[in-house]
C-alpha cells in the first residue's frame, strides 16, 4: 500500500504495516483527520523495505544490487524495523 498498511483481514480488522511512500499523508475519517508523519524515510530505506518484505529478497541480493555490503542492509533492514515500532 501506498500509505504502509492495508487491512489483512476485513472480517478481524487486521492490518499490515510497511513502508510508506510519501512522507505526509491525510485521511478524512468519520470526521476526522488522520495523519501518517514518516521522518527520515530515505528513497534507500524504502527500497529496502519494499525488496526484503515485500518482494521477499535476500539481503545478499540486495546488497550485491546497490553495491554495498549485507551486513549494511541487515542494519538498514534493522533500523527501519525500529523506526516503525517506535512510530506506532
Amino acid at each position: 500500500s501506498s500509505l504502509g498498511f492495508y487491512e489483512v483481514e476485513p472480517a478481524s480488522a487486521r492490518y499490515w504495516f510497511g513502508s510508506p511512500l510519501f512522507d505526509k499523508a491525510q485521511l478524512a475519517v468519520e470526521g476526522c483527520t488522520f495523519t501518517i508523519t514518516v521522518e527520515n524515510n530515505s528513497d534507500t530505506n524504502r527500497y529496502i523495505f519494499r525488496q526484503r518484505f515485500l518482494e521477499n529478497r535476500p539481503q545478499a541480493e540486495i546488497a550485491r544490487e546497490l553495491g554495498v555490503s549485507q551486513m549494511t542492509i541487515s542494519r538498514a533492514e534493522k533500523n527501519i524495523v525500529k523506526k516503525f515500532k517506535e512510530e506506532l
